[in-house]
């Protein structure tokens, strides 16, 4: 009777460890990600704003098929930037734990911008449109690690 319970108990404790795994990678992957209220500031949840923003980057790049269409590209670059800057502006008004949430937002998103602005420095005619501007996202968003 006493193995018998011992067998159930550890086998519930890898049950519950094994789903705290699950969830924790979940959480890591933003497979289950909830919004996290350290990243609330005065309604605005900074964290979808950031990914909005990231999001817009991908969309405007690839709506570029022309010289053309990568300086139209460029002014709605140029708003993404901006609105990054206001990100870093008001991250500094989050708590330590927001602050903290949103630069490991940000390594990950950093990672993703450094592989964007080498696609757009390997065409000449890209770094000549938008190069500049995509180098400064990548800076702004440093700035937030």
């Amino acid at each position: 009777m006493i193995k018998r319970s011992t067998t159930q108990a550890a086998l519930a404790a890898r049950v519950i460890l094994t789903m705290f795994v699950l969830l924790t990678m979940l959480q890591i992957s933003g497979c289950a990600s909830q919004p996290n209220p350290a990243l609330n500031l005065g309604g605005i949840d900074l964290e979808e704003a950031f990914k909005g923003q990231m999001k817009r980057v991908d969309q405007i790049l690839g709506g570029i098929n022309s010289l053309e269409s990568a300086e139209k590209a460029n002014a709605e670059l140029q708003h993404v930037s901006m609105s990054i800057d206001d990100l870093v502006f008001n991250s500094a008004k989050l708590s330590p734990e927001g602050q903290t949430a949103l630069s490991i937002l940000a390594v990950k998103e950093a990672s993703n911008m450094e592989i964007l602005v080498g696609q757009v420095n390997g065409s000449p005619v890209l770094r000549d449109a938008i190069g500049e501007t995509m180098q400064g996202i990548l800076e702004r968003i440093r700035q937030l690690i």
